[in-house]
């Protein structure tokens, strides 16, 4: 399941890149006008492999693996889950639309929001390092 998130979140966010850069500097060719299409592809394919590991995880006779991800779902980091997968899955989807696809601002706003939302889970949800007592030992403070 992981080789799924790595293709597509490469993809994904490689489409996003070639969207902006084409988008700030005016390039108006053929192939470059499928750039939305195979970021939207990109999104459609991480939305599958969401998919796929709810039912995997919800299917499964393992109660760990359903727990996991019920509190993946709902847990303590539920809005970093949420964002994530919102802006994967959902936000790439309003470039259907044939207006905001050839909007110069919709090609740059929503691409970049997914990039930086897209990222929100660890940027936000990650454990620091430090605490206010600075570098904790393994062995115990001395």
């Amino acid at each position: 399941m992981v080789s799924l998130y790595f293709i597509s979140g490469w993809i994904f966010s490689i489409s996003a890149f070639l969207i902006v850069i084409c988008a700030v500097f005016r390039v108006v060719a053929a192939p470059v006008r499928m750039l939305p299409f195979v970021f939207m592809a990109a999104a459609l394919f991480g939305a599958s492999a969401y998919a796929a590991e709810a039912f995997f995880a919800f299917r499964s006779d393992n109660p760990y693996e359903r727990a996991a991800f019920a509190y993946r779902l709902f847990g303590q980091y539920w809005w970093a889950y949420w964002i994530v997968f919102l802006s994967n899955c959902l936000l790439p989807n309003f470039l259907w639309i044939r207006r905001l696809r050839g909007s110069f601002a919709a090609l740059i706003v929503i691409p970049i929001m997914s990039l930086l939302l897209a990222n929100a889970e660890f940027v936000f949800a990650a454990p620091r390092p430090f605490g206010k007592q600075g570098l904790q030992s393994a062995h115990g403070s001395r």
